[in-house]
């Protein structure tokens, strides 16, 4: 099988009795259609085992250098792993993740749904001055809300803002949540 420009990839974390983690790769056709195209079991997601990862994908896939989109979550380790190994591809994140980022910390409701609205707001941005005015979270830098945007997600803006995806191919498809 011949794998178009735009593949979601996205790994499970200690969903299983034995740990291992799950990498599944999808490629993604016209009318968001998507279809299984790789699956590796792989114990850690060290850099042994995503060469594993990305090895065997590439065996299999001998137009793999056509790829010119990866859609991935920001938990993975792989991203630089990605990058690396596919330097022609560019690397968007899912912007469901990129909205749901505090979901599992310790907040109050009313502070989740403060930063899942703010965070909705920055990742439709259409423009930078949207992105300036929204990005304050109060503009509080001893804040640790505050300190970890700035730390984990600010510096990556050009992955999850709509407005700084620029022409890159991504079929309309902004997660890879259909995985």
């Amino acid at each position: 099988m011949e794998f178009p420009e735009v593949v979601l990839v996205d790994s499970t974390h200690g969903k299983n009795a034995n740990r291992y983690k799950l990498f599944s790769f999808v490629v993604q056709y016209v009318f968001r259609k998507g279809q299984y195209a790789h699956h590796v079991l792989v114990y850690s997601e060290q850099k042994d085992d995503l060469r594993h990862v990305v090895k065997s994908f590439k065996e299999n896939n001998p137009v793999w250098s056509n790829i010119r989109l990866f859609m991935t979550d920001k938990t993975m380790h792989d991203k630089n792993f990605l990058r690396e190994e596919f330097p022609e591809a560019r690397q968007l994140l899912c912007q469901w993740h990129a909205i749901t980022w505090k979901q599992e910390t310790r907040l109050t409701p009313d502070q989740r749904k403060d930063v899942k609205s703010i965070m909705r707001l920055l990742v439709y941005a259409k423009n930078p001055k949207s992105v300036t005015t929204t990005r304050g979270l109060g503009n509080d830098p001893a804040h640790e809300l505050y300190k970890s945007f700035l730390t984990y997600w600010d510096c990556s803006k050009d992955e999850w803002v709509t407005y700084l995806h620029g022409g890159v191919p991504h079929l309309t498809n902004n997660t890879n949540n259909s995985i």
